[in-house]
């Protein structure tokens, strides 16, 4: 039987090979690429795989597919995600704070120890949620 070849993304590639090696870096990515990435870095004290895929998915079901925003995954010492929202994008009567609730309440239930908006302007809007 022979092996089966998988193609992986050279950015996946480097983020992981970023993760064996640094303590504090950021890659930031598209949602798809963000679930992609998720499932391939190597599980960190709480931050699983299947934890940090679960909570993308999560906000992506939660997030309008023409909007625009991104993730940003990496280390801060410990495992750490942002969301970032462009509001402009947002349709009128988008309930932010509501967005923002749910996201404390999946990081919580996937063991997260942070879980905050860091920036909130009339533009952007970014929560953090990060794994001691």
């Amino acid at each position: 039987m022979g092996s089966v070849k998988v193609k992986v993304d050279p950015l996946v590639r480097a983020a992981v090979r970023l993760d064996n090696e640094a303590l504090n870096w950021l890659v930031t990515v598209s949602p798809v690429k963000a679930a992609e990435l998720a499932r391939a870095l190597r599980d960190y004290n709480e931050a699983t795989r299947a934890r940090l895929t679960a909570i993308i998915e999560s906000i992506d079901a939660m997030i309008p597919r023409d909007m625009h925003h991104e993730y940003s995954i990496g280390r801060n010492y410990s495992r750490v995600l942002f969301v970032q929202v462009v509001k402009t994008y947002l349709p009128d009567g988008f309930d932010l704070a509501a967005l923002a609730a749910r996201m404390k309440e999946i990081a919580n239930g996937n063991a997260a120890d942070e879980a905050w908006a860091t920036k909130d302007t009339p533009h952007d809007f970014e929560f953090r949620i990060w794994w001691d």
